[in-house]
């Protein structure tokens, strides 16, 4: 007489079922994130994906943000000392011009008429100089330090008879990927050597009144 087993384990059709319903789910879903993963190229797309992972996706993300940014800040400190480097050069050579014509005009073959006519091209020489100075590039003035340029756009103005330099002794800075900031600007006391050279007289420049000073002296009186 056959028997069954008391040791089997009986689950009803439903139950099977279920069960049979729930792997083929779960198949279904790895393969779509297996398609996912194929379609996009990445193993991760969402947090619930890989946890552990996610930290370390994260990072990796930010730090290529940050190298991309790094990229634009050098292109562009590249194109502003490239403009600095052009606006020097035309500098160079203005200034060149200017001393050619000067020294032609000393000794035999010049008179008042062509000094008084040669001194107009070197005050335009001068004039260009000090537009070249206030080259700018990108809304920054490439020799204005790290202030950038006044409201006119001005670090460079005409001032007493001489040159007035409104800008700063610091360059501007950026961050290139490098271990500190790097200037990408040539502020206008190093680029055109403010303080390397001097003009010594006799006349004192800065007066001071006593009470032995007459009143002609500084132009205050008649006599």
């Amino acid at each position: 007489m056959s028997s069954i087993s008391s040791a089997t384990n009986r689950t009803s059709s439903l139950l099977s079922s279920q069960h049979a319903l729930n792997r083929l789910q779960s198949t279904q879903r790895e393969l779509d994130e297996a398609q996912e993963q194929i379609s996009t190229g990445q193993a991760i797309n969402r947090v619930s994906d890989d946890p552990s992972q996610v930290a370390s996706v994260l990072l990796i993300e930010r730090r290529l943000q940050e190298r991309e940014q790094e990229a634009r800040n050098l292109e562009l400190a590249t194109q502003t000392l490239n403009t600095a480097d052009s606006a020097l050069g035309e500098a160079t050579n203005t200034l060149i011009e200017a001393n050619t014509i000067a020294l032609s005009q000393l000794g035999v073959g010049s008179d008042a008429d062509t000094r008084k006519s040669q001194s107009l091209v070197v005050d335009a020489q001068l004039s260009a100089l000090v537009d070249i100075a206030n080259t700018q590039f990108n809304g920054v003035s490439v020799f204005g330090g790290n202030n950038g340029a006044g409201l006119d756009g001005q670090v460079f103005d005409t001032f007493l008879g001489g040159v007035r330099y409104t800008g700063t002794g610091e360059n501007l800075q950026t961050d290139v990927g490098a271990f500190s900031a790097q200037d990408f600007t040539s502020q206008g006391r190093t680029a055109f050597g403010l303080f390397e050279a001097k003009i010594n007289n006799e006349r004192d420049l800065d007066p001071q009144a006593t009470g032995n000073t007459a009143l002609n002296a500084i132009a205050g009186g008649t006599t």
